[in-house]
């Protein structure tokens, strides 16, 4: 076996890790996403008829702040939800997150 034949194993490995999974399908979640986590996530998000930030979320599904974001970004990455930043008048821009019209 040479280094090819490895790195295109790891490769594929990888890429689908990434693939958003289907509900009906049986494609691997990333490492650090949980499917049940997930499911309570993705109930939480069609509670809110408008843009959310990642705290809502993390009332509304019972969970940390920083479990939110992250599941978030996944969401981002699977086109389940969009984001946009919100600019105030002093400190970090806040983050506000709306499912995607699918």
């Amino acid at each position: 076996m040479d280094q090819g034949v490895i790195d295109n194993m790891f490769k594929y490995e990888s890429n689908q890790a990434e693939k958003a999974p289907d509900k009906n399908s049986k494609t691997p979640l990333p490492k650090s996403i949980d499917n049940l986590t997930l499911d309570r996530i993705l109930t939480a998000v069609q509670t809110f008829d408008d843009s959310f930030n990642a705290d809502q979320l993390a009332k509304a599904a019972g969970i940390s702040h920083s479990t939110a974001r992250r599941y978030l970004e996944y969401l981002i990455t699977s086109n389940k939800v969009e984001v946009s930043m919100h600019y105030g008048q002093v400190g970090r821009p806040e983050r506000k997150y709306k499912r995607t019209k699918r």
